[in-house]
């Protein structure tokens, strides 16, 4: 996606943190998360804290559960 699609997507569901645009798959390369010869990547979330360091990785996204599961680990984060 681009960096306009991210910006189109987080004003309209107003979203309270930044999205990756990662147009070269740069950061999917060092993250591992690429497939299909490269072309695509995996569905997969991150939580960085605010120190820059991993928080936690959800490697498998269930659409019906995953903003309760994401919510759930930033509150323990806290």
């Amino acid at each position: 996606m681009s960096f306009e699609s991210h910006a189109k997507f987080s004003d309209k569901y107003n979203l309270p943190f930044a999205l990756l645009s990662d147009n070269r798959k740069e950061v999917a390369k060092e993250y591992g998360v690429l497939r299909v010869s490269g072309l695509l990547t995996k569905r997969v979330t991150f939580i960085i804290d605010k120190y820059g360091k991993l928080g936690s990785i959800f490697p498998k996204v269930d659409v019906k559960k995953h903003s309760q599961e994401v919510l759930k680990t930033l509150d323990s984060m806290q």
